[in-house]
């Protein structure tokens, strides 16, 4: 497995890719799930 170097630091073979893609899924997941709940509607449900 190919490994990812950190930005911004001196430090090599930080995560490996498919653990860092991983979590860049669940993060843009996340960050997904956080701007629909703000721009949500409450009118919808009445």
């Amino acid at each position: 497995m190919k490994n990812i170097k950190a930005k911004n630091t001196e430090c090599h073979d930080i995560i490996e890719d498919d653990v860092f893609k991983n979590l860049s899924e669940a993060i843009g997941f996340r960050n997904s799930m956080i701007h629909d709940y703000m721009n949500f509607n409450d009118d919808v449900l009445n």
